[in-house]
């Protein structure tokens, strides 16, 4: 199993943006963290897709990390300031995979018919 992704790709309204990215071909339950904050969570990282989870703003290094069945799989410190990032207005939301294979079963109707 190839272990999840962790990428910080900006800030918006005061809170940190995360990507996990989860290249295998299961999905994953994963918790994360942000250290010595008290931030915490968990999700699902879909099979070959990304997701996204927020976490507050901290002064200094924002240290978050993703964990599976308690394993660690990725730390990333961010730094966060207008140096550094460009705040994204609005986030993206991915595509839920019920409605990528529903689209996928049209196309195939459309090309058999």
């Amino acid at each position: 199993m190839t272990k999840l992704q962790l990428t910080n790709i900006g800030w918006t309204d005061g809170f940190a943006i995360w990507r996990v990215r989860n290249l295998n071909d299961i999905d994953i339950q994963y918790n994360w963290d942000v250290y010595e904050t008290g931030q915490a969570g968990q999700g699902i990282a879909l099979a070959k897709y990304d997701v996204f989870f927020y976490t507050s703003l901290v002064r200094g290094p924002n240290t978050a990390r993703v964990l599976v069945n308690g394993i660690q799989q990725m730390v990333k410190s961010a730094h966060l300031n207008y140096a550094f990032y460009h705040s994204i207005e609005p986030l993206p939301e991915p595509i839920p995979p019920s409605l990528e294979l529903q689209s996928l079963e049209q196309k195939q109707l459309c090309v058999m018919v």
